[in-house]
């Protein structure tokens, strides 16, 4: 009887492992990024010189997009922050 018992338990420890477990993998997927805007040109192709900030959606509410210019000396030289709104699409 106190086998029993004991795989019983068991079994019930490893259910709610795997239930834990699986919260976890079905979390709402992250819509943080981090980019580089380089205007250093090495190619033919010139570059458009342009930021482009989307919000997909997936948080269902407005996002903050913080920006951030670095001099070449690894210095902030500008920073600026703007909201972006449900499925909005900024180009700066």
């Amino acid at each position: 009887m106190k086998t029993v018992n004991r795989n019983i338990v068991l079994l019930a420890l490893v259910v709610v492992g795997l239930v834990v477990t699986g919260a976890g993998v079905a979390s709402a997927q992250d819509v943080y990024k981090v980019n580089y805007f380089d205007t250093n040109v090495v190619s033919p192709v010139i570059p458009d010189a342009t930021v482009r900030i989307d919000n997909p959606g997936l948080t269902y509410g407005n996002l903050c997009a913080m920006i951030y210019v670095f001099a070449a000396d690894q210095q902030l030289a500008e920073c600026c922050g703007c909201v972006e709104t449900h499925n909005g699409l900024r180009r700066l």
